[in-house]
């Protein structure tokens, strides 16, 4: 099932883009990382969107599965989604977008997530660092380490799909 997201273009334009997350899985964290590393560094933030693991599915598979949907206090899983996840995901997608634009030079491999939480048939993969050489403003390359474009991956079997980049 896919969830839209109506992003306005512009500052007084009338017309509205829609993008539609489909949340394409992933052989491998590597692949994985190639597709968000090329599609910021052609500061394509709807490629991002677009493969972001979508809303309903996240509320009606994935949230129950979690401890917070386990909880006997928990939000409902559209409050949950609505405070903690909605509105950063589109804003990091093109932060992102725009920090790499045109930068990124080679992707040399990922590193371990810096904390894993099972959740049911889910592993939730947090802060996976991607090894990058980027150029930096002054012409050179950079080694760099960022461990915000693959900021929530969840695995599922030998599937990976993105659940949210960070700033």
């Amino acid at each position: 099932m896919a969830m839209l997201f109506t992003l306005v273009a512009g500052e007084g334009c009338s017309k509205k883009k829609v993008l539609v997350s489909k949340g394409i899985s992933f052989s491998s964290q590597e692949d994985l990382a190639r597709y968000v590393s090329l599609s910021i560094n052609e500061g394509n933030s709807d490629a991002i969107i677009e493969a972001y693991i979508p809303k309903k599915e996240y509320i009606e598979k994935i949230y129950p599965k979690t401890p917070e949907g386990k909880s006997r206090r928990h939000l409902s899983g559209e409050d949950f989604w609505r405070i903690f996840i909605e509105r950063q995901r589109i804003s990091d997608a093109m932060y992102q977008a725009r920090e790499y634009k045109g930068r990124i030079q080679s992707i040399s491999g990922v590193g371990v997530p810096k904390k894993v939480i099972q959740a049911g048939p889910y592993r939730f993969l947090h802060r996976i660092p991607v090894y990058m050489e980027v150029s930096s403003q002054n012409g050179m390359v950079e080694h760099v380490i960022d461990d915000n474009i693959l900021g929530v991956v969840i695995q599922e079997g030998n599937g990976y799909r993105l659940f949210n980049v960070f700033k």
